[in-house]
């Protein structure tokens, strides 16, 4: 009886309004993720490129069985 409770909750997911499942992201909101994490906390580029607003385009993505990969490509 206990063991039937524990496993209804691994089994749960909870769900916004949207119907999409709390806490998983599809490919494309990864890709936006990852564009926006890079806006906002910019890498070392040098000292030429300090305050030089960035552009930021994804080269590559692929989906694997529990995680995303996106590669990014920069310029000024």
């Amino acid at each position: 009886m206990l063991e039937d409770e524990g496993k209804k909750d691994e089994e749960k997911f909870d769900f916004i309004l949207e119907g999409e499942v709390i806490g998983y992201i599809s490919l494309g909101q990864a890709q936006v993720l990852a564009m926006r994490t890079a806006r906002e906390e910019p890498g070392a580029y040098g000292s030429r490129y300090l305050s030089v607003p960035m552009a930021f385009d994804v080269v590559e993505s692929t989906e694997t069985e529990d995680h995303y990969v996106v590669a990014m490509d920069f310029r000024p």
